[in-house]
């Protein structure tokens, strides 16, 4: 083919976030998108040695540049994958996540079904080991909240501002990738997996680990747990800008001596491209109110917000999602270490009303006015960041 670009214009409804798809014989193309949103996908040939795709517009359209290359085609994908089975949808993935499969795998060959699970906005299914063992949740893209495959169609549940329904997969294996154990996500992964429950269909969604003999958070109270780990769940929340962590959405497992601990758990409302709507149920809990723990200073401060706006970056996350991150990471890390407690940084995160604005809000609105005239965005978001932990003192509920 010459060099000349040409337009292919594509218009699909995509059952997958990280899929490759042959656009012709000669041709490879891989994409992040939304699910189940029709998008127009606008792909230019250009005389390049590698895929290079990056651009994602706010009405949901891609460009991406391909290279000419031979590939597998889907029948032949579909054809390893079988009429059960597993696999990885994410070229990223830990050795955690490769392991997790592996035991799924062999719970689905050893004719494990999955299971349902009624509890939960959406399709949930609970996930055997060949020994019959519960190992983990899977999640389907396609029935989530608001989805039109969900079986538990709850219309009446609610929607978050910058969350569309088919991404909360995505922002599950995300926050597990962010957490880097600090508060203790369970290992998280993003796969396609086929089974007749599900006829031929192929079936993509975040599978999490099983946490077995847990308690739900709600039904256990807030001074049963550590310091140290309402502080870790709360920096995590602080730096997703979560929008759901209700106490449901905590796993409460006891030792031996029935101490409690604490594990988070369903982030598909996290990392939204929204400020206005985040949620901390641990706000005014007792251990958000006292001096950071100096190992949990010691984590905040070791966080590298660029390394993880990459990692969100590669999974399809658009800037705007990257940045509203990096911008509650780095007032965490500002905040912390000049000595404000969890308490007081989630008050300047969240609003103190719905139709009052967070500090948050008006510092990053403030931050991009700048920017406008004045250059760099990060340059004027980091000083006013710094004059707002310094110049005042903390907001109080």
């Amino acid at each position: 083919m010459a060099a000349a670009s040409v337009d292919l214009h594509v218009e699909f409804h995509l059952p997958t976030m990280l899929s490759e798809w042959a656009l012709a014989p000669t041709f490879r193309v891989t994409v992040t998108m939304n699910n189940f949103i029709p998008v127009v996908v606008k792909v230019h040939h250009v005389p390049t040695p590698v895929p290079n795709w990056r651009k994602r517009s706010a009405d949901g359209k891609f460009t991406a540049s391909i290279s000419r290359q031979t590939l597998r085609t889907s029948k032949q994908d579909d054809e390893e994958l079988g009429s059960v089975g597993i696999r990885s949808a994410d070229p990223s993935a830990d050795a955690a996540s490769g392991d997790l499969i592996a035991r799924i795998r062999a719970g689905l060959i050893a004719g494990k079904a999955p299971e349902p699970i009624e509890d939960g906005e959406g399709g949930t299914y609970k996930l055997f080991g060949a020994d019959g063992n519960i190992v983990a949740i899977f999640k389907p893209a396609d029935e989530e909240p608001h989805s039109d495959a969900n079986p538990k169609k709850h219309d009446d549940s609610p929607k978050r501002d910058g969350i569309l329904p088919g991404e909360c997969a995505r922002r599950e294996v995300a926050a597990y990738k962010l957490d880097h154990g600090l508060a203790g996500v369970p290992c998280t992964a993003l796969v396609q997996l086929r089974h007749p429950r599900w006829g031929s269909a192929l079936k993509v969604g975040s599978v999490q680990l099983w946490k077995a003999d847990a308690e739900s958070g709600a039904d256990v109270g807030s001074s049963e747990f550590s310091v140290s780990e309402v502080q870790r769940m709360g920096a995590l929340d602080v730096r997703l800008l979560n929008t759901d962590r209700h106490e449901g959405n905590l796993l409460v497992t006891r030792d031996e001596q029935g101490r409690a601990s604490l594990t988070p758990i369903d982030h598909g409302f996290a990392l939204p491209g929204s400020l206005s709507e985040a949620y901390f149920a641990w706000q005014h809990w007792a251990q958000a109110k006292k001096p950071f723990a100096p190992d949990v200073l010691a984590a905040i401060a070791a966080i590298d917000s660029t390394a993880d706006a990459e990692v969100m970056r590669q999974m399809g996350f658009s800037d705007l999602e990257i940045r509203n991150m990096r911008a509650s990471t780095l007032l965490l890390q500002r905040a912390a270490a000049s000595g404000w407690t969890l308490h007081e940084i989630a008050n300047f995160v969240t609003r103190p009303s719905l139709d009052k604005v967070s500090r948050l809000e008006l510092l990053v609105a403030d931050a991009k006015a700048l920017a406008v005239s004045r250059g760099n965005f990060w340059e004027h978001y980091s000083r006013l960041v710094d004059e707002a932990v310094t110049r005042t003192a903390a907001p109080s509920a």
